[in-house]
Order: structure tokens, then C-alpha cells, then sequence
């Protein structure tokens, strides 16, 4: 059984090893046919949505396959539902300390996020990208515009939560003064953790012994 399990954990940290390394940052639209996508269109009609255009942070909102979330911290206002968007609704951020969180709705990695970005007061909007909580991308992707609405995103899988924050510093720092917006999150299919394949080549592996064995008694 150890020879057996072996492998498999080398499996597993090299499928680690080259899903950190394979994320991309794009900066056009490049997803056109998207698995999943939230508009925020029906974001009036939640529960932690309250009038005039105000979203509650730290409260999921979920729509078309991808969970959006503000991890505010205490002090933030928050979230203006109708400020520079595609369509009826937008998520702005207002006079607020933290950032912008993507995950799919029903767990799993990414292969692409696409999104569009602007701010209300010009800067840079930076990125975390996760993988089972794990930082395994960081970095900027690059400078967003008060006027307009812009594709960017990231491609390459390997990660399974985004973190995205603007503002005037050097790096993602989820203590600073947040302005980013954002609309039109897009993403492709999940991608099963390694740790899914290794269980899953384990799982075959136990039938696989069990019928060899049944196939001696019978013998």
C-alpha cells in the first residue's frame, strides 16, 4: 500500500507545483463563451441589498455559477449597487477597507476569470489569486480608469478564489482604501483539485486490489 500511495503523492505536489505557476494575467476579452457569469442583475432583489444601492459586506452574492463577497473590515460602508455598469446593476465599492472576493458557487477551481474593472477615482487595481487558501499569484492587473469599463482577467486554472482591490500603492493590501468596480464576472469550468484525482486514483486502485484478491479465493 505505501508503494501504491507513493506516487500518488507525488502526483498530487507536482499537480500543485504547476497550477501555481500557470496563472496568467489578460487584459481583453477573452472568454467568449463563459460557463458561468454574474451580472449582478437580480443583486436588487437580495435580502442583504438595501435602498439606495447599498450591499452589505461581507454577505455573499451569488448569480450564474459565481459567489461574489466584500470581506470588509470594521469601518467600511461598503457597496453601491448602481455606479459604472453593464446592463442594470454594477458592484462599486464606496468609501471602504478591504476587497473584492470570486469563488464558484459550487466550489472547485477555476480554469479562467474574466471580468470588468474601473474605479471611482483612478489608481491600480491588484489581485490574489488562491488555491485551497494558499496564495499562489499576486500581482497587478494594471491601471483602471474612472471613465469606462475594461476587460481583464486571469487564465491558466490552479486557483480556486480571486482577490481583487484598487487603490494609489504598490501591492495588494487588504488594509488600504478601497475603489474598485467591477461588473460582468465570467469563468469557465471547474477543474477537480489534485487532491479529488489522488482520492479518485486511490479509490480505483482499493477495487482494483479487492477484485484481484476475490479473484485468488475464487482460484
Amino acid at each position: 500500500m505505501i508503494r501504491f500511495l507513493t506516487p500518488i503523492a507525488a502526483i498530487v505536489l507536482m499537480s500543485s507545483a504547476n497550477a501555481a505557476g500557470a496563472v496568467t494575467v489578460e487584459t481583453s476579452q477573452f472568454l467568449t463563451s463563459p460557463t458561468y457569469f454574474n451580472g449582478f442583475e437580480n443583486i436588487a432583489s437580495s435580502p442583504s441589498f438595501t435602498a439606495p444601492f447599498v450591499y452589505a459586506s461581507n454577505a455573499d452574492y451569488s448569480e450564474g455559477g459565481l459567489t461574489v463577497r466584500y470581506e470588509g473590515y470594521p469601518g467600511s460602508l461598503i457597496l453601491t449597487q448602481n455606479f459604472q455598469h453593464v446592463g442594470t446593476n454594477g458592484w462599486g465599492v464606496f468609501n471602504s477597507t478591504g476587497y473584492t472576493k470570486v469563488t464558484l458557487s459550487g466550489g472547485g477551481r477555476f480554469s479562467a476569470l474574466q471580468f470588468l474593472a474601473g474605479t471611482s477615482s483612478g489608481s491600480t487595481t491588484y489581485y490574489e489569486a488562491l488555491l485551497g487558501g494558499i496564495v499562489v499569484s499576486t500581482g497587478t492587473i494594471g491601471p483602471v480608469v474612472s471613465s469606462e469599463l475594461r476587460y481583464y482577467g486571469l487564465s491558466g486554472g490552479g486557483f480556486d478564489e480571486v482577490r481583487l482591490q484598487t487603490h494609489f500603492d504598490t501591492a495588494f493590501r487588504p488594509d488600504r482604501s478601497d475603489t474598485g468596480v467591477f461588473d460582468s464576472f465570467a469563468a469557465t469550468g471547474a477543474v477537480p483539485e489534485p487532491a479529488t484525482w489522488a482520492l479518485m486514483i486511490v479509490g480505483f486502485g482499493m477495487v482494483g486490489a479487492t477484485m484481484r484478491r476475490r479473484a485468488v479465493v475464487v482460484a
